[in-house]
């Protein structure tokens, strides 16, 4: 047996992996009803994919939104042929080998796979992101405004000590390019 990625269908082993953005850097203060929300959206709205080792351990997961966020500050020429990289995550004990990297390739390759998606984007933060390198190494691109700004978008969340902040996040782009046979 070998490790696999594979659709994630159980709530517990979304939560468990989802649950690292509670921890360092980010300090996210994910509730019960929050985390349960977010992964009947995800499934309503998307896809969840998981990274299961040999014992079958869920360790990491990536999941994918149809269509561009309409509150995001970004306009697309097509919002409903754009895929949305909503999350990307590997539990800490298990961080280092390799799975984010393996997670982001089947994800691009799997999106790839659909003939009306013309475009794929993500959400980081704006300093310290854990996996911009990793998307910067597969094609994607910081999104620029027509003066060649960054554009940001602020966050709040609750921290798990209770207090608020905003945390300013930046946006990357990949187009996904599709060969095509032409007879002539």
């Amino acid at each position: 047996m070998s490790n696999i990625i594979k659709n994630v269908n159980n709530y517990d082993e979304f939560k468990k992996v989802f649950t690292v953005f509670r921890g360092e850097p980010f300090f996210e203060n994910w509730t019960e009803d929050q985390l349960r929300y977010e992964f009947d959206y995800l499934k309503k709205d998307g896809e969840i994919y998981g990274y299961y080792l040999d014992n079958l351990d869920m360790v990491g997961l990536v999941s994918i939104i149809y269509g561009a966020i309409k509150d995001h500050p970004i306009i697309f020429k097509n919002p409903e042929k754009t895929i949305y990289l909503s999350d990307i995550a590997v539990i800490n004990s298990e961080r280092g080998n390799g799975y984010a990297k393996k997670l982001a390739d089947f994800i691009i390759n799997y999106v790839k796979g659909f003939n009306n998606y013309n475009e794929m984007y993500m959400r980081t933060n704006l300093e310290g992101s854990m996996s911009e390198r990793i998307f910067l190494n597969r094609g994607f691109e910081i999104i620029r405004d027509e003066n060649n700004n960054i554009i940001t978008q602020d966050v709040t969340f609750e921290r798990t000590d209770g207090s608020i902040k905003k945390d300013t996040r930046k946006f990357l782009s990949k187009r996904l390019v599709r060969w095509v046979n032409l007879k002539y």
